[in-house]
């Protein structure tokens, strides 16, 4: 089994492979709005527990129906590869159907926010 970790891997997927997990693929549904807004939405939802529109005018918090719905096309490619227990190219095959999508605009905010909740 390939195990998909490089120089870059994050927390999670150091603890993980730690535990003795064998990491060979990533998805991730996500927040597709603005960051401002995603800003309003998630503590609009965290404050008050709906996942509705803040105001009537802001979008829906966190990820969208339509996305949670789609991710059965993931379900389909992981079949194929529990069916043989090859896990090459896994990931590939993820990531061109839009499994892990890198939003490079948060990755300087997720890093600063990782320092500031680090001893949290």
């Amino acid at each position: 089994m390939q195990e998909y970790v490089d120089q870059r891997t994050g927390k999670k997927k150091k603890l993980l492979v730690n535990a003795g997990a064998k990491l060979v693929g990533n998805i991730a549904l996500v927040d597709r709005h603005l960051n401002h807004l995603s800003y309003f939405t998630i503590f609009h939802w965290l404050g008050t527990g709906r996942k509705d529109r803040k105001w009537g005018i802001f979008p829906k918090p966190g990820v969208s129906e339509k996305d949670i719905s789609g991710a059965s096309k993931f379900g389909n490619i992981v079949r194929e590869y529990l069916r043989t227990g090859n896990w090459n190219h896994l990931q590939q095959d993820l990531a061109r159907a839009g499994a892990a999508p890198v939003k490079y605009s948060l990755m300087f905010i997720e890093r600063k926010a990782g320092k500031y909740f680090r001893n949290g």
